[in-house]
């Protein structure tokens, strides 16, 4: 298998494809982040990478981000990464608490927006009312 894999890359038969992901992530990233840009609540601060797939979402206000997860995945049918599993010590550090991780590469950027819009809207239900978009 790894010689099959080797003469793949030696040929440069994945170029193409590689090429094709590059843009197609992109322009879903592109379009993720004006998304959370535009419907998070204010106050929260977005990382766009340089490089990869996933964005880190800190939302301006305290909160514990496993309860939007709860709720996110059952009313709204949507699921992120906590921020506190990627803390070194994730059962006694709380600065990321009220982080999220958002994985850009498995949907149509369509169903990414839509999925985002609902995340956004799970988010909502916990921010005071003040730090609401207009």
């Amino acid at each position: 298998m790894s010689g099959i894999m080797a003469s793949v890359l030696e040929l440069g038969l994945l170029t193409t494809h590689i090429e094709y992901l590059g843009t197609t992530y992109q322009a879903r990233m592109q379009a993720a982040v004006e998304c959370l840009k535009k419907e998070l609540p204010m106050g929260s601060t977005i990382t766009k990478p340089v490089g990869g797939y996933f964005i880190w979402v800190k939302l301006g206000f305290p909160v514990n981000a496993k309860d939007i997860l709860a709720l996110a995945l059952e009313k709204y049918s949507v699921s992120f990464a906590t921020g506190a599993g990627f803390s070194l010590n994730s059962s006694s550090c709380t600065a990321y608490d009220n982080c999220l991780r958002i994985c850009i590469a498995h949907y149509s950027c369509d169903k990414l927006l839509h999925a985002i819009s609902r995340l956004c809207a799970a988010v909502k239900e916990f921010a005071p009312s003040n730090d609401l978009p207009m």
